[in-house]
């Protein structure tokens, strides 16, 4: 395991792997869209703001600063540059 894990470390460090990197992160960032606040703070779908198929209910749910921890900026820094949202 470990020599397949250096293996991949090296191939994504030579110029082909960059572009292999950057071609997958174009194509997770097409399937996946935008990334919301409920996404970054790593919440799950009973605080989602908008409900496809749903007349009512749409918008409840509300940010607050209370919620965000360091590790969340590393963690929305770490997507942006994942996905080039920065």
């Amino acid at each position: 395991m470990r020599r397949a894990v250096t293996e991949i470390r090296s191939f994504y460090a030579s110029p082909l792997g960059q572009t292999a990197a950057r071609l997958i992160g174009a194509r997770l960032s097409d399937a996946w869209g935008p990334l919301t606040g409920q996404d970054v703070l790593g919440l799950g779908t009973e605080h989602r703001m908008n409900l496809p198929g749903q007349g009512e209910g749409h918008w409840a749910w509300r940010f607050s600063w209370a919620q965000v921890q360091p590790w969340h900026a590393e963690r929305l820094a770490r997507l942006g540059s994942l996905y080039r949202r920065n």
